[in-house]
């Protein structure tokens, strides 16, 4: 139990803090006890000493740095980017600026754009259509505010350009995110799937409800003419019976 709770501890940051601080004094008494007596039968100055210490001191410190600290950030990156390639969606990113700083390989096929090619543009002067780009600069006037729009925390079907100018319908999820005190925005799309599909389902359950619309009035009045002969056809058999 108490294994598996060491490598757990050692990836909060109290973990590396108290896992730094304990290398730091072992290495200050290693030197201690091994290389001050060395120093001081050279009659070497207090001044030099502290220099030699400081050296050593980074010397064997830097290597552990890196493998508690910085090869677990890359590790962290490299998961990441690992698994937003291979994710089927678009994965944007865009800072306080609307600059996109991420862009993965789904982004890539969908718009047409290389990374090299996205990164850093302006986000809605990329992919927007020219007719909704006042929009998108007063909504994102409001997100750089507040972290709210009216597209935030929602999935939206919008209209987007390619690389090759030609326009389709994608569905759009952003959400927010404050860095540092400043709004970024992430936002996964996809491509709108059988929207010829949907908007002849959608013409049929149109047709389908204005025959029935049609239909009921007359079913109705159909009705009410069956009672009504019925009732004058009582009344015929009455009188010729009286």
């Amino acid at each position: 139990m108490k294994n598996r709770k060491l490598p757990a501890l050692l990836n909060t940051p109290l973990g590396l803090v108290v896992a730094l601080g304990s290398l730091i004094a072992a290495v200050e008494l290693l030197l201690m006890v091994t290389i001050q007596d060395v120093i001081a039968s050279l009659n070497i100055p207090n001044n030099y000493w502290n220099f030699i210490d400081t050296i050593l001191l980074t010397l064997i410190v830097a290597p552990a740095l890196y493998l508690l600290v910085f090869r677990k950030m890359h590790e962290s990156e490299e998961r990441f980017r690992q698994i937003n390639s291979s994710v089927q969606d678009a994965i944007i990113v865009v800072d306080e600026q609307g600059r996109i700083t991420e862009w993965n390989l789904a982004a890539q096929q969908m718009f047409q754009y290389s990374r090299e090619e996205a990164l850093g543009q302006q986000m809605h002067q990329l992919l927007a259509p020219p007719r909704h780009h006042a929009d998108a600069a007063r909504g994102f006037g409001l997100f750089q505010e507040s972290g709210t729009g009216p597209l935030i925390g929602k999935t939206t079907e919008v209209a987007a350009l390619r690389k090759d100018g030609s326009e389709f319908p994608i569905e759009l999820s952003i959400s927010a995110a404050k860095v540092k005190g400043r709004w970024h925005a992430m936002g996964v799309s996809r491509p709108v799937r059988g929207v010829r599909v949907r908007q002849e389902r959608s013409l049929r359950v149109a047709k389908w409800d204005n025959q029935r619309k049609c239909c009921e009035p007359r079913t109705a009045v159909e009705s009410v003419s069956s009672q009504t002969s019925s009732i004058f056809h009582s009344i015929r058999c009455h009188n010729q019976t009286t």
